[in-house]
């Protein structure tokens, strides 16, 4: 029987409160979720749809941000 994936987005420990984007570049987040599955990310005024590929893994690129902003108040993930 093939085991069951949990569905809980995983990001590296980089992405988390306190963290400080560059500004004016554009921002790549990574990470995991189930295999084959749409999200969308989005942080300030950019979204990001991608799918996750055969192992759950995804890479998106958000537009450059002109606001120096913190991971406290993004970025936000939605299924």
């Amino acid at each position: 029987m093939k085991e069951r994936l949990s569905s809980i987005l995983h990001l590296p420990k980089l992405f988390s409160d306190g963290a400080i984007l560059q500004r004016e570049k554009p921002v790549k987040v990574w990470g995991t979720y189930e295999p084959f599955t749409k999200i969308k990310i989005s942080l300030d005024k950019s979204i990001a749809e991608i799918i996750t590929d055969q192992e759950g893994k995804f890479i998106a690129t958000l537009k450059s941000l002109k606001e120096l902003i913190t991971f406290g108040s993004g970025p936000r993930f939605v299924n």
